[in-house]
């Protein structure tokens, strides 16, 4: 337990313990990694080669609060020196909320207490209908791990792959085909420069003029710093997913605003940005991507939590077949007569309740 050691007898470390708090939380999270690996992961995420970890990343991450920021590199000196009082402790436990999986994970697996398959699936999720010999994804297991530590609790325990650029081609009409009124996505992007990121859609993607979603949408970044950066309430601009349209931004977007998204992918497939100068509004989160307009290298969209009822999924009405040319009508005077005829959206619904 480097960390516990470190927070209450930092001086331990200058008796000769020093190699291991520069290996980090690295020393146990290899060794989880590969029981899972060797486990019940197989089972739900395909071959081990797809999954190899890079245990560096979420170090970076975990140090976060101990005295270093993420992506921060902190001299061996410094970090020793540093003091960590049981408010700095409690509130590094409550914001890293991955240390205190993995510390039940590592104690489990010291004490050799068997681990139940729904606790399995509460820590990894299923994953169904996926061809791994096809794919190898652009998430490993340690990513995967804390992705979804992250999500609503009841979205937890099963992802289903809807999209991929090695699977299905590089065409955003395939990309948004595939992932309309499929319920909550996790959106993961790599840029040419290698960096990963993306964001959590809480609901339905659907195709709209206006934003949509809701404050439990969040952008997230995995490489080559790992953090999620989750609603600050400035505004409502979640979720944006447009196509075909003259007037209006083409493509697939989260926070921020109109030709200025927090994550963007056009819709000329291919290309995207991120811009945040100095903070995306919706999220507070930085730039994600290695530039500010940078071209895709992949892109995964991944459902999370049981499907939706296609019984309860209604066609789409003629009415909002074209929402650029009902915005026009409205903005010269002849507004739709047969609105209020119609059911209300069942997310309306909910939203008035």
């Amino acid at each position: 337990m480097d960390y516990v050691v470190f927070i209450h007898d930092p001086a331990g470390y200058h008796r000769g313990r020093k190699r291991e708090l520069q290996g980090g939380p690295k020393t146990y999270l290899c060794p989880i990694t590969q029981k899972f690996v060797k486990g019940r992961a197989t089972d739900f995420w395909g071959e081990e080669k797809n999954f190899l970890p890079d245990p560096e990343v979420i170090q970076d991450h975990m140090n976060w609060g101990l005295g270093t920021l993420p992506g921060e590199t902190v001299p061996m000196e410094k970090l020793l020196e540093a003091q960590c009082d049981l408010d700095t402790i409690d509130d590094f436990l409550y914001r890293v909320s991955i240390i205190s999986t993995l510390l039940n994970l590592l104690i489990r697996e010291g004490l050799s207490i068997p681990m139940a398959y729904d606790e399995s699936v509460s820590i990894l999720p299923q994953c169904k209908d996926v061809n791994w010999v096809q794919l190898r994804s652009i998430l490993d297991l340690p990513s995967v791990m804390y992705l979804n530590s992250q999500l609503p609790a009841e979205v937890q325990h099963q992802w289903r792959l809807l999209f991929s650029t090695k699977l299905h081609g590089e065409s955003f009409s395939r990309l948004s085909g595939r992932i309309i009124r499929k319920g909550p996505t996790v959106v993961v992007v790599k840029d040419q420069k290698k960096h990963i990121f993306g964001g959590f859609a809480s609901h339905s993607w659907e195709f709209k003029p206006q934003f949509q979603g809701s404050n439990r949408c969040m952008l997230f970044s995995i490489y080559p710093i790992l953090s999620v950066y989750t609603c600050t309430g400035y505004n409502d601009h979640f979720m944006y997913l447009n196509q075909g349209q003259k007037t209006m931004p083409n493509g697939l977007g989260m926070g921020g605003q109109h030709d200025y998204f927090g994550l963007w992918i056009d819709c000329d497939f291919g290309k995207g940005h991120s811009k945040a100068k100095p903070r995306c509004t919706t999220f507070n989160s930085p730039q994600l991507s290695a530039e500010e307009d940078f071209i895709i290298d992949t892109v995964e969209v991944w459902a999370v939590g049981e499907p939706p009822d296609e019984s309860q999924i209604k066609t789409k009405s003629i009415l909002d077949a074209d929402p650029e040319a009902q915005a026009l009508l409205e903005m010269v005077g002849k507004p739709q007569q047969s609105v209020g005829l119609r059911e209300p959206e069942k997310e309306e619904e909910e939203d008035g309740k």
